[in-house]
């Protein structure tokens, strides 16, 4: 959206400055440098994408997202043509640093705008000014229940356990999000339980 008004500018320049404030305030991850082309490109959308894997490559906290389908929307394919080659060059151009340039972009159908997990996290345009999103990983803590469960146990009670194990993490996020958002003065959003892979080896749907 910021590239719209600004047809000559390096959308590269747009992540550096993203970077830099993200470090000046301890921030692990920042997301944003995003495009919604589900229905099509509008003015900007096309350079942000070309740009990717060198705004990735040159920065190191700095995350990407692009949408290019929806339920309801459709698939834009022109975006699905573009994003392959993005794709595979953010790898190469960070092939020296385990072609993290890949790890930190993502490709939605459907992207939510409160999904607050990196690195598909973005502020949707339907968001409010401020807000305190919370995302809980679940795979690890299953596992962990799932552990002290007796080898015999019966689909139902395994069953029973996830569930009572992710109303517990759950209730823990929302907890947390209003504890953070008590102190900071900023309203809290959503809970987000994830049963996507995190970096921890074997937390993952797959290892359970």
């Amino acid at each position: 959206m910021l590239l719209a008004s600004a047809p000559d500018a390096d959308p590269v320049e747009y992540a550096k400055t993203l970077d830099a404030a993200a470090k000046a305030v301890g921030v692990d991850f920042l997301g944003g440098f995003s495009a919604l082309v589900h229905k099509g490109f509008s003015a900007g959308d096309v350079r942000l994408i070309e740009s990717i894997p060198r705004a990735l490559a040159q920065t190191d906290v700095v995350c990407s997202s692009v949408n290019i389908g929806s339920t309801k929307s459709g698939i834009n394919m022109d975006a699905v043509k573009m994003m392959g080659p993005v794709i595979r060059q953010a790898a190469e151009l960070t092939s020296g640093n385990m072609c993290m340039g890949a790890a930190k972009l993502v490709v939605f159908c459907n992207a939510p705008e409160d999904n607050p997990f990196m690195a598909g996290a973005f502020h949707g345009v339907g968001e409010p000014d401020c807000v305190i999103h919370v995302g809980v990983s679940g795979p690890g803590a299953v596992r962990a229940a799932l552990a002290k469960m007796p080898k015999d146990a019966s689909l139902d009670e395994v069953a029973e356990m996830i569930k009572r194990t992710a109303f517990k993490i759950t209730r823990m996020g929302q907890l947390v999000a209003n504890l953070v958002s008590e102190r900071l003065g900023v309203p809290a959003g959503i809970i987000d339980l994830s049963l996507a892979p995190t970096p921890a080896i074997g937390d993952s749907v797959a290892n359970i």
